[in-house]
């Protein structure tokens, strides 16, 4: 463990050695693949949300005390985040920076926004520049909405239910916020408190050019943990690098293993990767609003039924599905795949596998031939070396 100035972390965390963040997928992983990530990012995926937050912001404050209003038909920005379950009743985390918009983040938007009411250029890259150069901050900001919704994990936008979350929490030393929406029973993440690095993981979020404001199918990275740095500011942090792609949108989204455990959340982002905050600040956080992290009944009973469906008992799964979905029965995956699984009761597992399941069943059925062979090869010698078997009346 070691120390560094909150400035210098991400090029510190992300050094040269570690894998380049890989490519992004905005379609759920196959159901029957047999990779692990793959398997982890669909036991996450029902506990997902995107967060939207729309905020008013009245003027730019320059760094010389220069107040330049934002016309009035185009103060108001919306801002899109990740977020997911934690605990039975309705317990979300998400990053505190989307909760409560700041930064130059939001003070570039404003400046888009004046330069388009203008009629002058007003892409990204210039209000960034003259963001930094004037070292501008968006001035009179409040937030009139925020909005959960579930994850589209392959039933459709339109099984996607959404609520507005009442704020328990918000601890920005950590850039977390714990928010609770009005569903007891919705599943959660579980936490793993060990950070090692190379472990492989995804980060599920709403970040990337192609994700449009009304898209609720999140996008999924692959990557690894990085080192862990602590940052040094008015309390210690520390926080740990992962090699995935990040963009505008992913903060708040968990980094899970194989196992769909989360790993840590997504913060920060650089050239080369992102930073996540660590699952065990996550603990902190709750534990301070008195909730206590677990899954609950509707993850445990989809995560028992996913394992009946890997394992190839189709009939156990279905039984599982339906057990889930009577624990929660807004479940965004559950129902999907009791009708994948009732389907595949009825046909031949060769034809209900993907490629790689169905590649490793041939394998092992030529596996089983080529034993099948030696066996009469050493039989045939055996026979020819003892004069055959005995004649039997």
């Amino acid at each position: 463990m070691w120390r560094v100035p909150v400035r210098r972390l991400a090029a510190l965390l992300l050094l040269p050695g570690l894998a380049a963040p890989a490519a992004a997928s905005a379609l759920p992983p196959s159901d029957l693949s047999d990779d692990p990530l793959d398997r982890g990012a669909l036991l996450a995926l029902p506990g997902l949300y995107r967060l939207r937050v729309d905020v008013t912001v009245e003027a730019l404050v320059t760094r010389d005390g220069r107040r330049l209003p934002v016309q009035a038909g185009v103060r108001r920005i919306a801002t899109l985040g990740t977020a997911f379950g934690v605990a039975p009743g309705g317990y979300v985390v998400a990053a505190a920076h989307v909760v409560r918009p700041g930064g130059e983040s939001l003070a570039v938007d404003a400046r888009v926004n004046q330069l388009a009411a203008a009629g002058r250029r007003h892409d990204a890259d210039i209000a960034r520049r003259w963001v930094r150069r004037q070292g501008a901050r968006a001035g009179g900001v409040r937030v009139v909405g925020r909005r959960l919704t579930q994850a589209d994990a392959g039933q459709g936008a339109g099984a996607s239910r959404s609520w507005t979350p009442r704020r328990v929490r918000i601890e920005r030393r950590a850039d977390l916020a714990l928010l609770r929406i009005l569903a007891p029973q919705a599943p959660a993440l579980p936490l793993y408190a060990v950070q090692t690095e190379g472990t492989p993981v995804v980060t599920i979020g709403y970040g990337g050019e192609g994700i449009a404001d009304a898209a609720l199918t999140p996008v999924v990275r692959r990557g690894a943990l990085g080192r862990s740095g602590t940052v040094r500011r008015a309390t210690e942090r520390t926080l740990t690098a992962v090699t995935t792609g990040v963009e505008r949108g992913d903060s708040g989204g968990p980094a899970v293993d194989r196992d769909g455990q989360v790993r840590g959340v997504v913060v920060l982002r650089s050239a080369d990767g992102g930073i996540v905050e660590p699952s065990q600040a996550i603990r902190k956080l709750m534990r301070a609003a008195g909730v206590v992290p677990e899954a609950g009944a509707a993850a445990a009973r989809f995560r028992v039924a996913m394992g009946r469906f890997w394992a190839l008992d189709f009939r156990g799964a279905a039984r599982g599905f339906r057990s889930t979905l009577e624990a929660f029965d807004d479940h965004t995956l559950a129902r999907r795949q009791l009708r994948r699984a009732t389907a595949l009761q009825r046909r031949p597992v060769g034809f209900a596998a993907d490629g790689s399941l169905r590649r490793f069943l041939l394998a092992l059925a030529a596996l089983s031939a080529v034993a099948a062979i030696g066996c009469s090869i050493a039989l045939a010698v055996t026979r020819r070396r003892g004069g055959g078997h005995p004649d039997y009346d």
